[in-house]
């Protein structure tokens, strides 16, 4: 399976990709499989560029399973926080994470149906999340052999 880029709305800020990084790297499974991902820093510029998505690289449907229940956790954490004043110059808190895959595809989560699941309604949504994501990354014999 090739790597799965997670993205955050246009205007989120590199905080809240480290936000999200940090979050999933607290899950044993994910730790030391998620990478940054910088834009190109412009011309005559010396710094490593701005964060603009991550990677992560999951090679089981055990792993997936967790990347998307800490996907969801996370935007329901955040999704609670109120959000800082326009005046405040802040950053809005991001309202889904998108996740693009190899194949050009992508699924987007969003905070808002998140926090309406109930904790039987979550449990089963994982469930689904995490098959709908295996099936779009993983090859078919590894899907059969994690399971």
């Amino acid at each position: 399976m090739g790597p799965i880029v997670l993205a955050l709305p246009d205007g989120s800020s590199g905080e809240q990709l480290r936000s999200l990084r940090d979050w999933l790297s607290r899950e044993r499974d994910l730790r030391g499989h998620i990478a940054d991902i910088k834009s190109t820093p412009g011309p005559g510029k010396l710094d490593g560029g701005l964060m603009k998505a991550l990677s992560v690289a999951v090679g089981s449907e055990g792993a997936i399973t967790v990347l998307v229940s800490g996907i969801i956790s996370w935007l329901r954490q955040v999704g609670g926080q109120r959000r800082p004043s326009a005046a405040a110059g802040s950053a809005p808190v991001p309202t889904e994470v998108t996740l693009e895959f190899a194949d050009g595809s992508s699924l987007t989560m969003a905070t808002a149906i998140a926090q309406a699941w109930t904790p039987a309604e979550l449990s089963l949504q994982i469930g689904i999340l995490a098959k709908l994501v295996s099936d779009r990354g993983l090859p078919p014999g590894d899907a059969a052999e994690a399971g």
